[in-house]
């Protein structure tokens, strides 16, 4: 078996670890942040919906020009 050598540029100082860990424990505090409002039903930065109307009538227009799209023998 070959023992692979770790690269110099691995080699991190001790503020270096510090930082990692700080990162690590902020991206977990974050994460758990996240959770807490995505879970949360009565969470809403908007209240009510919000209507696009280029959305509405995007979908209108999906819903009524089907009938034209499909392959028939009248086509």
């Amino acid at each position: 078996m070959h023992v692979h050598t770790v690269p110099s540029e691995w080699d991190l100082t001790s503020d270096e670890i510090k930082l990692i860990q700080k990162r690590a424990q902020l991206r977990v505090v974050t994460k758990a942040e996240f959770l807490k409002r995505y879970r949360n039903p009565f969470y809403a930065s908007v209240p009510g919906h919000f209507v696009d109307p280029q959305n509405v009538r995007l979908y209108a227009y999906q819903q009524n020009s089907y009938r034209y799209l499909y392959s028939s023998p009248r086509i």
